[in-house]
């Protein structure tokens, strides 16, 4: 899962190259370029807008930002949002600040980055125990099982076999008992819990998933109750396959409960 976009290094209004300040995913301009692009002389321009009307101005508007020391001396600068930007040029009375605004708006805005990803839960050290275990009980030669790990590896596009999402369990269990040589149920009796599947139920295929995953009917009905308004016009949609989706939950149950252990 990638990381959220990098920001830019500079952008350029109309002839003036701007620095832009990565301020947790969001272009923050130093208040001695954003003098520049408004055509002001020097920083003490925005300084002075800013001391006269910073009332109006929001901690997420500007701030100081720390650049360090050098020598014995603490260096400082205030540096600016977009919005911040926006608000300094509605103040300002040059002659491109209304071009100035407009450009925030369209261009600056425009760039920040995406928030990160919510990375994926997986393995819980429960169901990282069940693979071990079945992984020493199929394969006793340790290159062979050692092989078989990069195949479990490559099937669910991982670096690690813990790096697996946890709502995976059951397809990574089916993978290796089919990849296994005997290709056999596992006679393995483990405790694993099996915990009420955390899904957005917004089409059918989440809806099969779900039923795929679930092992015990309370579970299913209670996540069918909390999520009435967003699954019912995924149930409808699953009419006709309900079979077909009876044959899978009994597959799946039949080679990974046999693992898993009773419920």
């Amino acid at each position: 899962m990638s990381a959220r976009t990098t920001l830019p290094e500079s952008v350029r209004f109309q002839d003036t190259e701007l620095t832009i300040i990565d301020h947790n995913g969001t272009p923050w301009i130093a208040s001695i370029d954003l003098a520049r692009a408004l055509g002001m002389r020097d920083r003490r321009g925005v300084h002075n807008l800013w001391t006269r009307y910073k009332d109006e101005f929001s901690p997420d508007m500007s701030e100081v930002l720390n650049l360090g020391t050098s020598g014995n001396l603490q260096k400082s600068q205030r540096i600016f949002s977009p919005r911040g930007c926006h608000l300094v040029a509605m103040f300002a009375r040059t002659e491109c600040a209304k071009a100035f605004r407009k450009w925030v708006l369209d261009i600056l805005e425009g760039i920040a980055a995406p928030p990160a990803l919510p990375r994926p839960k997986t393995l819980t050290n429960a169901q990282r125990r069940a693979i071990q275990k079945l992984m020493q009980e199929k394969w006793l030669d340790n290159d062979e099982r050692r092989d078989a790990y990069d195949r479990l590896k490559r099937r669910f596009d991982v670096a690690r076999y813990r790096d697996i999402e946890k709502t995976q369990i059951y397809k990574a269990i089916d993978f290796i008992l089919s990849d296994a040589p005997d290709a056999g149920a596992s006679e393995v009796r483990l405790s694993l819990p099996i915990e009420r599947p955390e899904v957005v139920f917004d089409d059918a295929t989440r809806i099969a998933e779900a039923l795929y995953m679930v092992n015990d009917c309370p579970a299913l009905v209670d996540a069918l109750r909390a999520n009435e308004r967003q699954v019912e016009g995924a149930l409808r949609a699953l009419r006709g396959n309900l079979a077909a989706l009876y044959d899978r939950m009994k597959h799946a149950r039949c080679h990974a409960g046999k693992f898993l252990g009773p419920e």
